[in-house]
């Protein structure tokens, strides 16, 4: 499971918008983001997730990051774990977020550490990105993309910076 073995990935992206669907810039801290959001995103864009996708969530959160470091990491809004069910039901290949965790924090369960992580690495082989910079393609609509991602390929380490570029 090290990222070593991580491919570089050339594949579709959908940018499922969830702040513009729910009418806001930027999701409550600690919303849970339900397979109704995704699917009513989904249907407002006229795009749809099949097989071999990467999936972006648009939370509007990335700007927490810079101007309140403390708040963005203590509570961020993020895939519930139904959401990310059903994003693995559509055989998606990885999910990225513009938040630090890509699941909302704190839990959906007290005591239950990163269920979208154990869900979607450990039992489905599905990569995660987290702190994606969204804002400009949910801004400019772009809900439709090929996605280029190369990671780094640090040998028995979990994780890396990756480089990604999105072309329309």
């Amino acid at each position: 499971g090290g990222i070593e073995k991580a491919p570089p990935f050339i594949a579709r992206a959908v940018l499922i918008d969830v702040a513009a669907y729910k009418g806001v810039d930027q999701l409550d801290p600690g919303y849970a983001i339900q397979p109704d959001d995704l699917e009513g995103a989904l249907r407002a864009q006229g795009v749809d997730v099949s097989a071999g996708t990467v999936v972006l969530i648009h939370t509007g959160s990335d700007e927490t990051f810079l101007d309140s470091p403390e708040a963005h990491a203590a509570s961020t809004p993020g895939l519930s774990l139904d959401a990310a069910r059903w994003l693995s039901s559509r055989r998606v290949i990885a999910v990225g977020g513009d938040n630090h965790a890509l699941e909302v924090q704190p839990g959906e369960t007290p005591g239950e550490l990163f269920p979208v992580h154990q869900h979607l690495i450990t039992n489905q082989g599905i990569y995660i990105i987290e702190n994606m910079k969204l804002d400009e393609l949910a801004e400019r609509q772009i809900y439709e993309s090929t996605l280029i991602m190369l990671p780094t390929k640090f040998k028995g380490a979990t994780a890396a910076p990756v480089r990604i570029i999105a072309l329309r």
